[in-house]
């Protein structure tokens, strides 16, 4: 299901002028942690998302295989105001909850919704963190 999540949003234009590309031109959105790899060969990116499964559950209907799934986004950043307009952006992204998607990745989306959101600061890798929650339908097609 993430692959699908993070398909939607490295081909989204505004995530990739935000966050920018990698070493390995990549859009800097990443599934379940920062790859210590890049942050070995160029320093910690200033801006990136981190994006990865919560627990969900499996939604039983006739003729149905739909699961809702949750997940959470985190939008990292050296400086809050990049953290809360990387909010702003994954939000006009990812907040459809009538829209039907379908990804490359064999993921069919049957609405993703914003469920919450906070504020943190990460000590250890000095980024402030707006860490945004989601759930969805899904089904593997």
């Amino acid at each position: 299901m993430i692959t699908g999540i993070l398909e939607i949003l490295v081909e989204d234009v505004t995530v990739e002028a935000k966050v920018g590309r990698d070493t390995n031109a990549k859009v800097k959105v990443y599934p379940v942690r920062y790859p210590q790899k890049e942050g070995a060969n160029a320093g910690v990116a200033e801006k990136y998302y981190i994006v990865y499964k919560t627990p969900g559950s499996v939604v039983h209907g006739k003729g149905c295989s739909s699961m809702q799934s949750n997940f959470n986004v985190h939008c990292c950043a050296t400086n809050y105001s990049d953290a809360d307009e990387m909010f702003k952006i994954v939000m006009d992204v990812l907040n459809h909850n009538d829209q039907i998607t379908t990804t490359d990745a064999g993921i069919r989306f049957n609405g993703i919704w914003y469920v919450s959101d906070y504020d943190t600061y990460d000590e250890n890798a000095k980024r402030f963190t707006r860490v945004v929650s989601f759930s969805c339908h899904n089904e593997y097609i």
